[in-house]
């Protein structure tokens, strides 16, 4: 019978001595928001790919709006995103990608 090595003798693989934890942001720390329903907006930079804001998104070329493009904040929407309006239709930004007008 031959014995089966054990988790030791595999060269087990250990974890680093302490797991960080995900930190809450405090208050003071979160980015302010400048944006609110109604706003004028310009694409400030262009980000790697747009999300539309239809009920089952797609995502769309980045090429698709120009950089500097001026568009109309609709809502604010979960997870940091702004829908805005631009002629080419109405897509989820995060407000790095925008500027105020």
């Amino acid at each position: 019978m031959t014995e089966q090595p054990s988790a030791s003798d595999q060269g087990e693989v250990t974890e680093t001595s302490q797991i960080e934890k995900n930190k809450a942001i405090e208050p003071s720390q979160q980015p302010q928001v400048d944006f609110s329903a109604g706003d004028r907006v310009r694409l400030s930079m262009r980000p790697s790919y747009f999300k539309t804001a239809d009920p089952m998104p797609m995502l769309r070329p980045p090429d698709l709006i120009p950089v500097g493009e001026e568009g109309l904040i609709m809502e604010r929407r979960p997870a940091g995103y702004w829908a805005v309006r631009f002629p080419q239709g109405l897509f989820l930004l995060e407000s790095q990608y925008l500027q105020k007008l």
